[in-house]
């Protein structure tokens, strides 16, 4: 550093060290507002710009202290997942996508600052030419760019190249020498690119979620649970649509979870099929359910009582058929929904059960009837929608479904609940008529009360009544 500034000065002067001091300046410039960009574009998304900085503090002092995005990425991922509620799929990989390409500060202001700093200095004219031509190069280049301290010298670099002044690279020189103080800067708006990033692509996979929500009709949940009386997985199906509870949720489930002196499950857990980090392959995980409102109870109605009671019989059974060289892993011996191996389930073994029964039911309907197929989250889709149409409220769906919001649940389901919602406008009819006929009678009352009591009752006029 002492060299890189003693040669520069020398060269240069020492008037060279205010420019680098406006340099700074402007760059710190530079993250700011685009920092205000990222909070208005997470605002767009349902995050006001106090909750995005409260949330995002976290990740955001590590990427500044220690400048390095790679370093900062599992504690990005969990403050995603944990406090703005984004998908565990969308967090890791647009997250880790994000520390190795299109980064803000590395990649985007820091190359076209020091591109203008040095036209600047040898004089070379910044027109619209330049500048397309530098948005063109900054926006290839900024693809591979990997988030570790230093990367961002070589993408200047490259834009300096691509622009046709590399001669003019050595006059970087008290930049370069100054560069941890630019690179913290740097860094923490690489992360806060990222964090925007992954709730804009989750809220909008959120959404298209939300507009296509598959809630099983009546008539279609009654041929369904008909034709799948007696099999394997009639009991999970039961439980899922009398619960509410997400597939991983189920799957998790252990018969110590269940309160039968209170008629409730406890929710403590789910079970996540992924490869993590030193895994060969992928492997079945126990993990905490996405948010804490998830940790909940959920009464055990009449039906899911009878399932329950059954998959315990079954469980029984297929435990005691499995061959003494395929024993289970202990861990996962408790689990009260299993395959017909005594395995733990995941999502995919769960569709393909779905899907035979959808194949069976449609042998006999015309094609204008079959069944649409459908994953196994519309069971938890068709359970609050049943809550619904029996009047249940909603704070207490959103408690059964463990929302984080209750805006949540009503964005989910308002828009499935049609018939539901001219029911209860029906109601309100009816109760408004109530009122209009309890006003004649009011009068009526009043009437014979009076006479009853032999009052005066004066009426327009000169004329009296006893």
């Amino acid at each position: 550093v002492i060299a890189l500034l003693a040669n520069t000065i020398i060269s240069n002067g020492i008037g060279v060290l205010a420019s680098v001091g406006k340099f700074i300046v402007c760059l710190y410039l530079a993250v700011i507002i685009m920092l205000v960009v990222h909070m208005t574009l997470a605002m767009l998304n349902g995050v006001s710009p106090i909750t995005y900085i409260k949330n995002a503090s976290e990740p955001l002092i590590i990427a500044f202290t220690s400048r390095s995005s790679l370093g900062t990425l599992p504690v990005t991922i969990e403050t995603l997942e944990k406090k703005f509620d984004v998908n565990e799929g969308v967090a890791s990989f647009v997250a880790s996508l994000g520390t190795n390409m299109g980064m803000n500060g590395c990649a985007g202001i820091y190359p076209a600052l020091t591109a203008i700093m040095l036209a600047q200095i040898t004089n070379t004219p910044i027109d619209l030419s330049f500048c397309i031509m530098l948005l063109v190069i900054i926006a290839i280049s900024s693809f591979g760019i990997a988030g570790l301290p230093g990367t961002a010298t070589i993408a200047i670099s490259v834009v300096i190249s691509g622009m046709g002044m590399e001669a003019y690279f050595p006059l970087l020189g008290a930049v370069i020498a100054v560069d941890p103080i630019i690179d913290m800067g740097r860094t923490m708006l690489n992360v806060s690119g990222t964090i925007a990033s992954s709730i804009i692509v989750d809220r909008s996979l959120k959404r298209d979620e939300e507009k296509n929500v598959r809630v099983l009709s009546q008539d279609e949940q009654t041929i369904f649970f008909d034709c799948c009386k007696g099999t394997f997985y009639d009991n999970l199906f039961v439980t899922a649509v009398s619960t509410g509870m997400r597939i991983g949720e189920v799957a998790a489930l252990r018969w110590k979870d269940l309160d039968w002196d209170n008629m409730v499950i406890h929710v403590t857990s789910t079970l996540v099929y992924q490869k993590y980090e030193g895994d060969s392959q992928k492997q079945y995980h126990f993990e905490k359910p996405k948010t804490r409102t998830s940790l909940r109870d959920i009464p055990i109605n009449r039906q899911c009582e009878i399932a329950l009671k059954k998959q315990f019989v079954q469980k029984s059974v297929v435990a005691s058929k499995q061959p003494i060289t395929k024993k289970i892993d202990d861990k996962y011996a408790d689990l009260l929904f299993t395959s017909k191996f005594n395995t733990p389930l995941n999502s995919q073994v769960v569709c393909q059960a779905i899907n035979k029964i959808i194949e069976e039911v449609n042998l006999t309907k015309d094609y204008l009837d079959e069944i649409e197929p459908f994953s196994a989250h519309c069971f938890r889709h068709t359970f609050a929608t049943r809550c619904f149409e029996a009047g249940i409220a909603p704070k207490t769906v959103q408690a059964y479904l463990g929302h984080a919001s209750l805006q949540k649940t009503m964005d989910l389901y308002t828009s499935v609940m049609p018939k539901q919602m001219e029911t209860e406008m029906d109601k309100v009819s009816r109760e408004l008529d109530r009122i209009s006929e309890y006003s004649d009678e009011l009068a009526e009352k009043q009437f014979e009360n009076m006479t009853a009591n032999n009052q005066i009752v004066s009426f327009r006029g000169d004329s009296m009544v006893v």
